[in-house]
């Protein structure tokens, strides 16, 4: 470790006071000169040629730093040591204020903030203490002991001569400036916005002439005027601060407006809005005010034909339902239908205890088989089976999930029927609560086919759960698919949910139904038809937290997308310059958790990479803005894909 001295012969702060040529006075240069030289213990110089000076200005005691600089870059190579530092014009690190100037430091009589957060009052004659420290390439050296600055150096404080105290020019009139002749006795000065002139007030000798009396005021006295007030509780005087009638509840009189009507202090509420309200009170318990619809607001019970929708339509149907239907609710429309009971016939229910059974041509009622005898139960919202459940699942009100059980055992059925012919309408989600579809992927089963019915039989941990029976469909998509419950109502899906389109003017977004959080994975997204002109689309990843509606991927942090017109979108920053896409290209997209990149491959063609990722996991994703046409599929699973993962990637399953 090197020990530094510096020579008393240098030590110290030079302070100069410099003369301009011009001749008038102006203000010196907002700095002083700190000199020295600086030597090893064993009288090596200092000749690093990147040394760093930090100047403070305290109070007297040293407690309060009022002012410090960073002063960098000083190169005393072959300068044996000696140095000639500016303070005043390098980094001032406090005060933050921009207006704040070195020759501000050294003013007393006035507060000092202090760094930290204390202040200091700076008393008349008060001296500054300077504090200095130096870095010689390899360690911060404090200077010791600090300097103290006994008086306001000269040279800085010139500056104040543009200024008398904290007042600058524009601050006085200068003598020249006043009419030369002088005023004359009973004139005043005054300005026009150019220039000062005499005048002579109203009275002519420098003060008021007269003082008129109004209403409630009197004057009297002729050289001297004395105004005066009357008080009292009449008309034309002024009540006091202690008049009684101030505490006094004052109730307001005369004819009521607007919505009023009769007079105040008891008027009456005639209207609402302009719109007239019956004059007509109440006459049973229940009633409310309504709109009749055409005049105003009248008594009156609300029925049925009075329920709206948000849009104003009739909430339930307008006509009774027929002897073979009931009502079902659609929370898309916010209304009730009549629909058809699904039996092709009535049928009469028999004996206490039968089950209707189908011989091939109509459902008819009849005893059990002994022994066979299944019960089933109907749920309409989420719900976790056990094995050996029967299931009506009726979506009629709403989407739900079903959970299968998390530790079946083999042979374990679970049997699910679309009772309420509503799966098209409302999709039923089958959660297969961490094992396996048919030896797939363990991700969510959606099911949005109308009257679906199927079985499903735990084999063992590879198979999971089998589809043993089902009914007018094939076996469930084994890879991942934009999910029907994650994304944006305008959105519309096809082809088994893997192509998405859009329908809205703003954008709007879609998550797959399965995500990722570590490893290397690879998808893709293929523009199945374009808009021409300026297609709105993009395609990439997002992570749960991402806004859907009214939002793309890349709108902000948790997303990151490649615009079908060319260019990358994160944080809402688009960066163009990329191939845009056309019908029938593909673009890959690797997610590489490990080195936090997402790339991007145009027909197999490399195209570019995100160096980060969003927090948590991330699913693939997809946006559609004021595009109609736009249709854009995702593929996943190796047999779906087009291209193929790079290499050390597995295409997402």
């Amino acid at each position: 470790m090197k020990n530094f001295l510096l020579r008393s012969r240098t030590l110290g702060v030079f302070v100069f006071l410099f003369f301009g040529a011009l001749p008038v006075a102006v203000a010196s240069p907002l700095s002083l000169t700190y000199q020295g030289r600086i030597l090893t213990s064993d009288g090596v110089p200092l000749e690093h040629n990147n040394v760093k000076f930090l100047f403070e200005i305290a109070n007297p005691t040293g407690t309060c730093v009022i002012y410090r600089e960073l002063v960098e870059g000083i190169n005393m190579a072959n300068s044996l040591g000696v140095f000639d530092v500016p303070i005043g014009v390098g980094g001032r690190q406090y005060p933050a204020d921009p207006l704040y100037k070195l020759s501000d430091a050294f003013v007393n009589s006035v507060i000092h903030s202090c760094a930290g957060g204390a202040t200091y009052t700076a008393l008349d004659g008060d001296v500054r203490v300077l504090k200095v420290q130096f870095y010689d390439g390899t360690a911060w050296r404090q200077i010791s002991p600090s300097n103290v600055i006994r008086s306001v150096p000269f040279s800085l404080m010139a500056h104040s001569a543009s200024k008398l105290g904290s007042l600058g020019p524009n601050d006085f009139v200068q003598k020249n400036n006043v009419p030369a002749a002088g005023c004359l006795a009973g004139q005043v000065i005054t300005f026009d916005g150019s220039n000062f002139s005499c005048v002579t007030d109203a009275a002519g000798a420098g003060g008021i002439s007269d003082v008129q009396a109004g209403t409630g005021i009197s004057v009297s006295g002729t050289t001297i005027k004395t105004v005066s007030v009357a008080f009292g509780s009449s008309a034309g005087t002024v009540a006091q601060g202690n008049d009684l009638r101030f505490s006094d509840a004052r109730a307001p009189a005369g004819a009521a407006g607007g919505d009023l009507s009769g007079n105040y202090p008891h008027p009456l509420v005639s209207k609402i809005q302009t719109t007239p309200v019956s004059a007509t009170a109440p006459s049973s318990a229940g009633q409310v005010l309504r709109f009749d619809g055409g005049t105003q607001y009248v008594p009156s019970f609300l029925n049925v034909a009075d329920l709206r929708t948000a849009t104003a339509a009739a909430q339930f149907p307008a006509v009774s339902c027929t002897a073979a239907q009931t009502l079902s609710y659609s929370s898309v429309t916010d209304q009730f239908s009549c629909v058809n009971i699904s039996l092709s016939a009535v049928v009469s229910p028999g004996l206490n205890g039968n089950v209707l059974t189908s011989n091939g041509t109509e459902w008819v009622s009849q005893a059990p088989p002994a022994g066979n005898t299944v019960s089933w139960v109907e749920k309409t919202s989420n719900y976790t089976a056990s094995g050996g459940d029967h299931i009506f699942a009726n979506t009629s009100g709403g989407p739900f999930t079903i959970t299968l059980p998390a530790n079946p055992s083999a042979n374990d059925v679970v049997r699910i029927v679309d009772n309420s012919q509503s799966f098209n309408l409302n999709a039923l989600t089958i959660n297969p609560n961490g094992n396996r579809f048919s030896g797939g992927a363990a991700k969510d089963w959606i099911q949005s086919e109308q009257g679906r019915s199927l079985t499903l039989t735990y084999q063992n941990p590879t198979y999971g759960w089998v589809v043993t029976q089902i009914d007018s469909v094939t076996v469930p998509p084994l890879y991942t698919s934009w999910n029907p419950l994650d994304k944006a109502s305008t959105l519309v899906l096809s082809n088994s949910f893997k192509d998405v389109t859009g329908t809205s003017s703003a954008w709007n977004s879609v998550r797959g139904n399965s995500s990722k959080a570590s490893g290397k994975w690879y998808f893709e997204c293929k523009v199945v038809q374009v808009k021409s002109g300026t297609p709105e689309a993009m395609v990439g990843v997002a992570s749960s937290s991402a806004t859907l509606a009214g939002a793309y991927i890349g709108s902000s942090v948790a997303g990151r997308g490649y615009q079908v017109q060319g260019g990358f979108t994160y944080g809402a920053t688009y960066t163009g310059s990329k191939p845009a896409l056309a019908a029938a290209d593909v673009m890959g997209i690797a997610v590489d958790f490990a080195a936090g990149t997402l790339s991007y491959y145009k027909n197999g063609v490399y195209q570019g990479q995100f160096s980060s990722l969003p927090a948590g996991d991330v699913f693939p994703a997809a946006s559609i803005g004021n595009d109609a046409v736009t249709k854009i599929q995702l593929l996943t699973g190796a047999s779906q894909l087009v291209y193929g993962p790079p290499a050390g990637f597995t295409a997402w399953d």
